[in-house]
């Protein structure tokens, strides 16, 4: 761990990449999109996306921070480029060798995995573009498509997911699992940001906060929940030292797959039925709906991992040359003007999209030992959260969480658990 984050604060934190991060970030923090012509908060793009019927809008929501992403095309290439010759004076090949190292990874292993993961899917995930095409108006399948037909498969009222009674909600869902009351104290500030959300563990396990924009609906519940994994996983940590508590250098991806496993109480149909004006009819066919959005979120992810190793491979080149064909073939878009390559994350979380693909395979192989482990209902349960503190969240960082996975669920990390659950999504 001290050597990880050594090599940490050699690369990432080296001075000039501070300096140039940081005036990335600030761009990307204060932008707002600009909506008909007034600027607005990102939540407000991102419900368009999920709810507007008029493709032509929903285009216009996909592009919206395209502004500043062409903005700072040039000066993230010049930040890519530090960071490799960072990572070459460290022994490495390039930056994202140093960095999935930390898990045991190397770019080709990691590709791997994507294509394991993901190419037994596609006939299922093809048949995501047949149904969209067969619904009145529609004139194509395109990426700004994708959240609204998922939100359309498997609507709920938005009047039953407000934003002031979000909070406590998310609360009574980890009490559920068997979390004390007096262990959810964690403070919560809600406010536009560019990410769903986020969590910051200051000094686990006392100071954990959680960010997230100011919206209701089910979506917001979900990242909530999400957030609220991680919060509850830092202020679980029991480690007598401040390195053993962290959960960054080599950890992101155990991390992202507790958050996700969360959001398995926002999907549980006992947990949605007890939302007002929700009858156990609408919870059950919710639920149904929802079935394929994990294999649609590691697809997607699969592309973000594409184009951020494309880059890193080749600062001056064209990054998404290779990871949209790949994600046309998987989904099956139609072409489409391609928008600009950058995301967020590679300016404040390099080499960190990974995680997310990770954590889907590592969300579905924990909830197949949880079912052995603590019983097949997911939600309400109140023995999920005492087996996860005792195997996951108190060790902290004790151990390398890929072995840790044979070790707790039998067998090795993998995508067994994953297709396993794709199989049973299709039927």
């Amino acid at each position: 761990m001290l050597h990880r984050a050594l090599l940490d604060a050699r690369t990432e934190q080296f001075p000039p990449i501070v300096r140039l991060r940081t005036r990335l970030s600030r761009a990307l923090v204060e932008f707002r999109p600009r909506w008909h012509g007034t600027r607005v908060g990102r939540s407000r793009v991102r419900e368009e996306l999920l709810h507007n019927p008029d493709p032509g809008e929903r285009e216009r929501a996909f592009r919206s921070e395209d502004e500043v992403f062409r903005r700072i095309e040039g000066p993230l290439r010049a930040l890519v480029r530090l960071r490799n010759e960072r990572a070459r004076a460290e022994g490495f090949r390039d930056f994202p060798s140093l960095r999935l190292s930390f898990e045991g990874f190397t770019p080709e292993s990691l590709r791997r995995l994507v294509h394991a993961a993901l190419d037994p899917i596609v006939p299922r995930l093809r048949t995501l573009r047949e149904t969209h095409l067969a619904s009145p108006g529609a004139t194509g399948w395109f990426p700004w498509d994708l959240p609204y037909r998922e939100e359309q498969r498997a609507a709920l009222p938005e009047s039953a997911f407000p934003g002031r009674s979000m909070i406590p909600a998310a609360r009574a869902g980890l009490e559920g699992w068997g979390f004390p009351r007096s262990r959810l104290g964690f403070r919560v500030v809600q406010h536009d940001l560019p990410f769903g959300g986020l969590t910051f563990g200051i000094r686990p396990p006392s100071d954990v906060r959680v960010l997230v924009h100011p919206q209701g609906g089910w979506s917001a519940y979900r990242i909530l929940l999400h957030e609220f994994g991680h919060a509850i996983h830092f202020s679980s940590i029991d480690q007598p030292r401040h390195l053993l508590r962290s959960a960054d250098a080599g950890f992101a991806a155990l991390a992202e797959g507790i958050g996700g496993l969360f959001e398995e109480i926002a999907l549980d149909e006992r947990w949605v039925g007890r939302r007002p004006g929700v009858s156990r009819r609408d919870a059950r066919r919710f639920r149904a709906g929802r079935a394929v959005e994990p294999l649609v979120r590691a697809t997607t992810t699969a592309h973000w991992i594409e184009t951020e190793l494309a880059l890193y491979r080749d600062p001056d080149g064209d990054p998404e040359r290779a990871s949209i064909p790949s994600l046309r073939r998987r989904l099956g878009f139609d072409r489409y003007a391609a928008p600009s390559w950058v995301r967020a994350l590679y300016v404040t979380h390099p080499v960190y999209a990974q995680s997310y693909f990770l954590s889907v395979l590592f969300r579905k192989q924990l909830l197949a030992a949880l079912a052995e482990a603590a019983g097949p209902r997911v939600w309400p349960n109140p023995r999920i959260g005492p087996w996860l503190a005792e195997h996951w969240f108190a060790p902290g960082a004790r151990y390398d969480w890929v072995p840790h996975v044979a070790t707790v669920t039998g067998r090795p990390f993998g995508p067994a658990a994953f297709l396993e659950s794709a199989r049973a999504a299709g039927s």
